[in-house]
């Protein structure tokens, strides 16, 4: 972003990120539905082998993020698209 010193460049460099940011965020997405799945399968066995009783892990949901950084993007790229070219 530093050699990005006019409007359209700090646009484009942000619409970057932006998308960057939605690439990361659908890896994490990934590895968030990974590991739930793993902490069911520990308490599944917590349950079956110490006799825990009914035990369900907390949710934790990242949608909330991913949805706001879809609600960005199309805003930051309709924005880019109403600049007067040069």
């Amino acid at each position: 972003m530093v050699a990005s010193l006019t409007t359209v460049g700090m646009k484009a460099a942000m619409k970057s990120v932006l998308e960057d940011l939605l690439t990361a965020m659908e890896k994490v997405l990934g590895i968030a539905e990974e590991t739930r799945r793993l902490i069911k399968a520990i308490y599944s066995r917590l349950e079956d082998e110490l006799g825990f009783g009914d035990l369900e892990p907390s949710p934790f949901s990242l949608k909330k993020y991913q949805v706001e950084l879809e609600q960005i993007l199309p805003r930051e790229r309709s924005s880019a698209r109403a600049l007067p070219s040069r």
